[in-house]
This record gives structure tokens, sequence and C-alpha cells, in this order.
């Protein structure tokens, strides 16, 4: 196989925060990786994000809304509506400590990317992209099909599948389409385990195979189980 792009060494805990060099082929470290875990202050935002709306309004049989006119049964229900987001904050930060938010960041130590996962979701990923145009971020989604590991998402219109099969979960391979693009190879044999990056097609920068590659690999444990 050709050499490889990029090299890193992968950390023993899967939940590790140590900041990771990432090196190219001449051994020069390029970027770095890095696990966060978002604060309260971060939580009571996405939390505010979720809007909050008091809807006074219910459905009967016939699915017909109309108002409690109520003011007792109005405020029990504004009470339990608050209460079920209450519950999901406090879900929601439970789960953060064991949540693959991974940042990217330069040699000038510059956040370059940061991939997070979504509300409540620990199958769904947000990728944010500073230098990208469109201010949407770009939604990634896991999934185990049969034998497979999968991670998948839509850029510029096109569809991109990171994949590993359960028969040999030391390779990961990365599609555009059909297309191969990309690959990490994950070598158990080395004492030091690393990552191994190789990059077939430049249909996307490096910090976007890296990053995305990288929570691959976090995302379902460590290649190497």
């Amino acid at each position: 196989m050709a050499s490889y792009h990029f090299v890193y060494e992968v950390p023993s805990e899967t939940l590790s925060k140590k900041k990771i060099p990432v090196l190219d082929s001449e051994g020069n470290v390029v970027f770095s990786l890095q696990r966060y875990v978002r604060n309260v202050k971060d939580w009571v935002s996405i939390w505010r994000s979720e809007k909050l709306v008091m809807n006074v309004g219910v459905k009967n049989k016939e699915n017909d809304t109309f108002l409690l006119t109520d003011t007792a049964g109005r405020v029990m229900y504004m009470l339990k509506k608050i209460m079920g987001k209450v519950n999901d904050w406090v879900v929601g930060w439970k789960k953060e400590k064991t949540t693959v938010n991974i940042a990217m960041k330069d040699n000038s130590n510059n956040l370059i990317m940061y991939i997070e996962n979504i509300w409540l979701s620990r199958d769904e990923f947000t990728i944010y992209d500073p230098a990208r145009e469109v201010t949407e971020p770009i939604v990634a989604t896991t999934e185990m099909v049969k034998n497979t590991r999968k991670l998948s998402f839509t850029a510029n219109g096109e569809t991109y599948e990171i994949k590993t099969y359960i028969k040999n979960v030391h390779e990961v391979f990365f599609y555009k389409g059909d297309e191969l693009i990309a690959s990490m190879d994950c070598n158990p044999k080395e004492t030091i385990k690393r990552n191994y990056i190789y990059i077939y097609q430049q249909k996307l920068d490096d910090k976007m195979f890296v990053c995305l590659l990288h929570v691959f690999d976090r995302a379902f444990g460590n290649t190497y189980d």
C-alpha cells in the first residue's frame, strides 16, 4: 500500500480528553484532535435553542385543537411541559460525559473544525467547519447494519459513507457514493497503537478526512477492540 498521508496515536481510553497531535507523512505535526465535554452554560444554550414553547392547546379524540380555558388546567399543562424539558436537560447532561465531541485545531491553536453529538442523541453528529460559507452544519448519522458499522452524511449534494466490517474492524473505508476515496488502517500489531490515514482522491479537505475518521473511531468505541 502507498505511504500514508496522516498518522496519530490512538488513546487507550475511548473517552480520553488528551490532546492528540496528527502528523503528515514527513513527520510534521499539522493538526491536533481533542475530545471535549460541553459545560453547563453550553447546555443551557442548547436547551433554550430547543424553544420551550408553552402551547396551551390540547387535542380531543377527533384531533381538533382547542384552548384550555381553565386557569388551573393551563398551569398544570405548562408545568408538565417545563418538567419534560428539565428532564431532557438532565438526561442530556448525564449523557454528555460519554459523548463524542471532537475539536480539531491547527498549529497556531486555532479551531478549524469541530464535531458534536446532537442533543439527546448518541447516533447523530453535527459537523461544524468555520471556513464554510454555508452556516447550516452538516449532519452525520451512525448505525449498525448487519455486520457493518457505518457513518453517513451529505455535503454539497453528495453522499459520503465511512464503513468498517465486523470481520475486520482494523480497516475503515471512506466512500463518496460507491467510490473509495480514503481509508484508515488501525494496525493492532504495533506496541503503540496508531491510526494511519490514506487519501486516494481529494474529494474533501484533509481536515474533513482526518476529523471524521477519528470521530468514527471514537463513536464505535475503539477500532482496536
